[in-house]
C-alpha cells in the first residue's frame, strides 16, 4: 500500500510551468523544480534582501512588484519549505493532481535542461488523483498563478492528506457544501479563472450526473449537434449506451455509437481494452 501523508504539515504548490511544461520531468524524476535559470545557484544566499537584489541584476526588466513576488516565490523554495511537508502539483496536462512529500533539501541542477534548474527531491504519494476528489474551496486555493504558495486556508494541513489518504485507500470522498472564501485570502497572487470555472463545472458533474442522468446529458449535447439519439434503458449492469445518427430517423452517417461511463478515479486499462473489444467487433 503507498505510504500515507501525514496531516497538520505545511502543504506547498509548486507549479511546473504554465502550460505544464515541466509536469513530466518532475513527476519521472521525483523532484519539485522552479526555473528561474538567470538567478544561478541560490544555495549560499542566506537573506531575502540578497535575493531581491539578485533578481534586480539579472532581470532589470521587471518590475519591482514583479520583483518581490517572484523572489518571494523563490526564498519559499530555497528556505522555507522543509523536509516532510507536503507538495501539491496540479496538472495542466490533465484534470488530476499530484501530491507528494518533500524528500530532500534545495539543489540547483542543470541536467534536467533549461526549464528546470532549482529542485528539491520529492517522494510522489500519489500522481493521477481526480480534482474531483477534493472540495470546491479546496481547489479554489490550488488555483492561484503563483509558481509557489503555501495553502494554508480551509484547514487544508488537515483536510488535503484526509483526501488523498481516502484515495490511496480506495475510499469515497466526503463531500459537503463550503464556502469559497470567509477565512482571509491566500497569499495576493492572481486567480486562474479558467482552472476555477472548469473545477466547478467538473464538481458539480460528478455530484449531479452519473449513470442513466450522464446518457441523457451526453445524448442531449449530441442532439444540439444536429443527431438524432437513441438511449438505452437501465440495464443490470447499470450500462448507459446511445446509438445517434443525422436525418430525420437518425439512420443517416455519420452513425455513432456511445457507451457511456462515469467514474471517480482515472479509467484504467480493462475499460478501454473492453471498449476497444467492441468497436472492433
Amino acid at each position: 500500500m503507498a505510504k500515507e501523508l501525514q496531516t497538520g504539515r505545511p502543504i506547498w504548490l509548486v507549479r511546473a510551468g504554465r502550460r505544464g511544461q515541466r509536469e513530466e520531468i518532475v513527476l519521472e524524476n521525483n523532484i519539485a523544480a522552479i526555473c528561474w535559470k538567470k538567478l544561478g545557484d541560490l544555495t549560499n544566499v542566506e537573506s531575502k534582501e540578497d535575493l531581491i537584489a539578485r533578481f534586480e541584476k539579472v532581470y532589470p526588466d521587471k518590475k519591482m512588484s514583479s520583483i518581490m513576488n517572484e523572489a518571494g516565490q523563490a526564498w519559499r523554495f530555497r528556505h522555507e519549505m522543509q523536509i516532510g511537508d507536503t507538495v501539491v502539483l496540479p496538472l495542466k496536462t490533465e484534470p488530476s493532481i499530484a501530491v507528494g512529500v518533500v524528500a530532500s533539501g534545495y539543489k540547483y541542477t542543470t541536467e534536467y535542461g533549461d526549464l528546470v534548474t532549482h529542485v528539491r527531491g520529492v517522494e510522489w504519494i500519489v500522481k493521477d488523483m481526480p480534482r474531483t476528489w477534493l472540495e470546491q474551496d479546496l481547489l479554489y486555493s490550488l488555483s492561484t498563478d503563483a509558481n509557489v504558495t503555501r495553502i494554508r486556508l480551509h484547514d487544508a494541513e488537515t483536510r488535503l492528506p484526509e483526501a488523498v489518504n481516502k484515495y490511496i485507500k480506495g475510499l469515497p470522498p466526503e463531500k459537503t457544501v463550503l464556502s469559497l472564501l470567509g477565512e482571509g485570502e491566500e497569499e495576493a497572487h492572481p486567480i486562474d479563472l479558467e482552472t476555477v470555472c472548469r473545477d466547478q463545472i467538473r464538481t458539480y458533474m460528478a455530484h449531479h450526473f452519473c449513470g442513466q442522468c450522464l446518457q441523457d446529458l451526453v445524448a442531449s449535447i449530441f442532439e444540439v449537434e444536429g443527431y438524432v439519439a437513441d438511449t438505452s434503458p437501465r440495464g443490470k449492469d447499470h450500462g448507459a449506451d446511445i446509438l445517434m445518427g443525422h436525418g430525420i430517423l437518425g439512420l443517416e452517417e455519420p452513425r455513432i455509437c456511445v457507451r457511456v461511463m462515469a467514474s471517480p478515479r482515472p479509467v484504467g486499462a480493462d475499460a478501454v481494452n473492453n471498449l476497444l473489444c467492441v468497436v472492433s467487433s
